[in-house]
Parts: C-alpha cells; sequence; structure tokens
C-alpha cells in the first residue's frame, strides 16, 4: 500500500485486508472478484453481475464495490462507475478518512481511479500525467483498455 496523496492510498487484497476492519478507513474495492469486491459483496455466482440499480457498484458502509474488469477494451469501464469511484474518494477525504483504492494487484485498475483523481483535482498536471504518476506509483501498470479510458477520459476535459 502506498500514500500518493494526503489519506489517499492505493494497494491490492492484500491491503484491503489489512484495513476492511478499521473503521477510520474508507476503501474503494475497484475489482470484481475478490474478497470485498463486486461479486462477493452481493453474493451472486453467475458470469454476469445481476441487472439492477448495484449492477456497476454496491456500497456497502465504509467499502464501495465495483464491477470494474481489467479489459483491453476502454468501453469496459463505464463512466458511471468512474464517476462514482471519483465521487467516493473526494467525499470521504473530504470528511477526514483515510481512503484505500485497491483492485487485486494494485497495478491497473485502483491506480488508474487514483490517478484521474488526482488530475480531475488538480493534484497532479495534466501533461506527462502517466509518466508523473509512475513516479509516484512505480507499480502503475494499466491494461491497454484501463489506460485507454484514462486517456480518452483526460483528452475529454482538455
Amino acid at each position: 500500500m502506498k500514500e500518493i496523496y494526503s489519506r489517499l492510498f492505493v494497494g491490492d487484497d492484500s491491503d484491503y485486508e489489512k484495513v476492511k476492519d478499521k473503521n477510520d478507513w474508507y476503501v474503494i474495492r475497484a475489482c470484481k472478484e475478490g474478497e470485498g469486491g463486486h461479486r462477493s459483496q452481493l453474493g451472486y455466482t453467475e458470469r454476469a453481475a445481476p441487472k439492477g440499480k448495484d449492477y456497476l457498484f454496491v456500497q456497502k458502509g465504509r467499502v464501495l464495490a465495483l464491477n470494474m474488469v481489467d479489459s483491453d477494451d476502454p468501453a469496459f469501464t463505464p463512466d458511471a462507475l468512474v464517476d462514482k469511484a471519483l465521487s467516493f474518494v473526494s467525499s470521504s477525504l473530504g470528511l477526514g478518512h483515510k481512503v484505500l483504492i485497491a483492485c487485486n494487484q494494485g497495478q491497473s485498475r485502483a491506480p488508474s481511479l487514483a490517478l484521474l483523481w488526482l488530475v480531475l483535482n488538480g493534484k497532479l498536471p495534466f501533461e506527462g500525467a502517466f509518466r508523473r504518476f509512475k513516479k509516484l506509483y512505480p507499480d502503475y501498470d494499466p491494461s491497454p483498455g484501463i489506460k485507454g479510458y484514462i486517456r480518452q477520459r483526460l483528452a475529454a476535459r482538455r
């Protein structure tokens, strides 16, 4: 787990396990699979998440679980899912909480959400954002689809 901004951390499954029972932590599980992930929060066994209000994300207490997969296609990352995650980070930090964004390996989804939050909130310059973020978080290795989504999202902001 690495703190990339004041009280904002990025990590993996093991980091989630370390903080999941600590009341001063708010967590985004940026993964469909794994403990605290979307599937485990909703308890579904089918391949796809059940349609309905919790299809993209579900919040249970201090944990926001995203139905987020590491795809090679940016189209598999819906704006509504990302917007909910970014809002969760902002509101949790605003209330003084520590926030962990964790995916399974801590290399693609979670750090990409953190990068996007930093840029969109003026904490990391748009120019050279990927390079600068890699210095903050050396394990950053986004999948082609996640990286493509982040590029599209940042380009739309310009």
